[in-house]
């Protein structure tokens, strides 16, 4: 029971958290990410019961968009603020997650079977997630940028070990606290990212309300 009620709270919890700290912020950033953190807990609730193959589905379907919402905000992000990014960044960056995708994808392959597609989808849109997120350096403050891209790298891990765990069959007494600690560190650090870049970059410079206290600044 405890799980039933954990999980969506933690979320609840994030939503709340990046609204106040924001100010209820009107940026499309600022949109586009409470878009993903919203789809993120039906997700949460949709996965509850992964049991039927429907409702995991309609859990997949739901990340799918949460997570295209954020890769839509992080590549905003980059179009809107034009800093200069070495072609090296942009050539190499993508291709660790492009590789990792991929390698996942080659060790699930034979377990998939009616999943291949939704899974392959799926996968597809956590990568894109991952690139857009480290295609942003230099494109926000480097605080933003490191969260961000840590937040991704841990929904990514945190996906990586459901697909291990649902189609390889791989258990342990480690495998379900890792994978609900990878979830919400990551979209913990999502949130912090976020909320650092609404309120340094998106937001106008003069307005005190939105700018962080050098506390503020120690704990986030």
């Amino acid at each position: 029971l405890s799980y039933y009620i954990t999980k969506p709270l933690l979320m609840i919890f994030l939503m709340t958290f990046f609204y106040y700290k924001t100010q209820g912020a009107k940026t499309c950033f600022a949109w586009r990410m409470f878009v993903g953190l919203t789809f993120s807990l039906m997700g949460d609730i949709a996965l509850m019961f992964d049991e039927d193959n429907a409702y995991f589905l309609a859990g997949v379907g739901c990340f799918a968009i949460a997570y295209l919402a954020y890769s839509y905000a992080y590549l905003r992000n980059i179009l809107d603020h034009r800093y200069y990014n070495s072609p090296v960044n942009q050539l190499t960056l993508p291709i660790p997650y492009a590789v990792y995708g991929f390698g996942v994808y080659y060790i699930l392959r034979k377990n998939l079977g009616d999943m291949e597609l939704p899974v392959v989808s799926y996968m597809f849109v956590i990568t894109t997630m991952g690139i857009l997120a480290a295609l942003r350096v230099n494109h926000t403050t480097d605080d933003s940028y490191r969260k961000n891209l840590l937040g991704a790298k841990l929904l990514i891990l945190s996906d990586t070990l459901i697909g291990l765990s649902r189609f390889l069959g791989i258990q342990g007494a480690w495998i379900d606290p890792s994978i609900i600690m990878a979830y919400f560190f990551g979209q913990l650090f999502t949130v912090l990212g976020s909320i650092e870049h609404v309120r340094v970059i998106e937001t106008p410079v003069n307005d005190p309300v939105l700018t962080f206290s050098p506390e503020e600044k120690k704990i986030l």
